[in-house]
């Protein structure tokens, strides 16, 4: 993994060499929740988005999260159709807790 900073952004670079694997996890805490770049056995990846509740302990890494989190906005853009679709918005901001999506550099990627 390879970390940078300009002078606006913070860039974190995941390889994704499968002969010199980065570790299974790569978290990126914030008030109020936490980014999860977690790599599966088959070099995909789980992105993962979660929404901290005050208080909330996190085993893994000891944090305790101060601060709760709440979704006040979200949406899905899709720009790989013609005529491209409007943005989606989410329903039920106010009981979303963790949204995950797998990614995978292979063509023919598989569901599940």
């Amino acid at each position: 993994m390879k970390f940078s900073h300009g002078t606006h952004v913070n860039t974190f670079k995941i390889k994704g060499d499968p002969k010199n694997p980065e570790k299974a996890q790569t978290i990126l805490l914030f008030p109020g929740g936490a980014l999860e770049l977690t790599r599966t056995s088959d070099n995909e990846y789980w992105a993962h988005i979660m929404v901290n509740s005050e208080g909330q302990v996190d085993p893994d890494i000891g944090y305790v999260n101060t601060k709760g989190g709440k979704v006040v906005d979200a949406r899905l853009d899709y720009n790989f159709e013609n005529p491209p679709r409007e943005q989606e918005i989410i329903p039920d901001l106010d009981k979303l807790k963790h949204i995950a999506i797998k990614i995978t550099t292979d063509p023919t990627p598989r569901r599940g």
